[in-house]
């Protein structure tokens, strides 16, 4: 077998999303932070194929507290979080000499210009949600012992789902049509998108309107799937079909 290697854990800028390399990890812990339980099981489903351990924490605190218990070998962590925030976890996981050798690599988004500017500085790396497998991978790969293998490891993307009709004279009221136009990416969490989702499905059922109720089950459903890209086509979509109506 060839030899594990551990690439120079530099910090670096979110990677370019290409396609998963066939990789085969050494046996690893990775600490998963962030409030949205939606949101780490993306990152764990990502994980997953590649044999990795994990421990999850809801808020910068318990971060802490796991990184100093369980020792992770890296950890992703959100920046906005309640109890302490991602920024504060990682100064202290830096002054605690037990800790400040783990690599932590930001994920976040809807972050103040000062608050990205200081996380590219104390983390390993910097990723903007919503990230793709391959990005997290390429991210990884910097820091875990790894190796090349021969087998391909599946991205755990769902079958490709049926594109959004192109409706010309789509008509939403106006409260769910500045919702709509007010979702831009990269999204701040799968969190809104299923909500909009849920929104736009309740509105169809009380106004009788199924196409409006289709529409919120395919996004729910893109949701369930975690199918970033296809979430971000179908809302682009949306927003170039639909009109303000009363």
């Amino acid at each position: 077998m060839p030899a594990l290697t551990v690439v120079n854990p530099a910090p670096v800028s979110e990677e370019p999303a290409t396609a998963v390399e066939n990789l085969s990890f050494a046996p690893a812990r990775i600490l998963v932070a962030d409030d949205h339980a939606a949101n780490r099981r993306l990152l764990v489903e990502y994980l997953s194929p590649y044999g990795f351990e994990w421990i999850e924490a809801e808020d910068g605190a318990q971060a802490l507290a796991h990184a100093r218990h369980y020792r992770p070998a890296l950890i992703l962590m959100d920046i906005a979080m309640p109890v302490l925030d991602g920024l504060e976890a990682t100064r202290r996981l830096k002054a605690d000499a037990t800790t400040a050798g783990i690599p932590v690599i930001a994920v976040t988004a809807s972050v103040t210009s000062e608050q990205e500017a200081e996380a590219q500085a104390i983390c390993a790396a910097y990723l903007q949600k919503p990230v793709s497998q391959p990005t997290l991978i390429a991210a990884l790969q910097r820091f875990l012992p790894h190796v090349q293998t021969a087998q391909t490891v599946l991205d755990p993307s769902p079958e490709t789902l049926n594109p959004l009709p192109n409706h010309a004279d789509l008509r939403l009221p106006a409260a769910l049509y500045e919702q709509l136009r007010a979702l831009r990416p990269p999204f701040a969490s799968i969190n809104e998108l299923e909500a909009f989702g849920r929104v736009l499905a309740q509105e169809g059922e009380r106004r009788e309107d199924s196409t409006l109720r289709e529409l919120g089950q395919l996004l729910l459903r893109l949701v369930e799937a975690f199918d970033m890209a296809g979430l971000r086509q179908q809302i682009e979509a949306l927003q170039a079909a639909a009109q303000p109506g009363e």
